[in-house]
């Protein structure tokens, strides 16, 4: 898991996303071919956490750092946690990733 704000993700969305898309428009789930946003994410987020919780070989990830300045919403609002909860549930895309 990575967030939009760290420079893992940055140098990650630059390799993901065609050049004229931001991204942060919604959360991802990244496979080896797909990118899926909004509901999508939620989909295979819920099968990945089941999954996982059945692989006892599951290892964690090391903790990312926020740069909480180059947020440009205010993240920690009521309100935008609200909008950024309902566009989970009502955007959804999928990007083909081509290496």
């Amino acid at each position: 898991m990575l967030g939009h704000y760290t420079i893992s993700g940055k140098e990650f969305k630059q390799t993901i996303f065609p050049k004229d898309y931001d991204g942060t428009d919604m959360s991802w789930f990244v496979t080896k071919k797909r990118a899926y946003g909004g509901r999508e994410c939620l989909k295979k987020l819920i099968k990945y956490g089941i999954a996982s919780r059945l692989d006892s070989g599951h290892k964690e990830f090391p903790e990312n750092t926020f740069a909480l300045d180059e947020c440009t919403v205010d993240c920690k609002t009521v309100k935008n946690v609200i909008i950024r909860s309902w566009s989970v549930l009502t955007m959804g895309r999928v990007i083909e990733i081509n290496k």
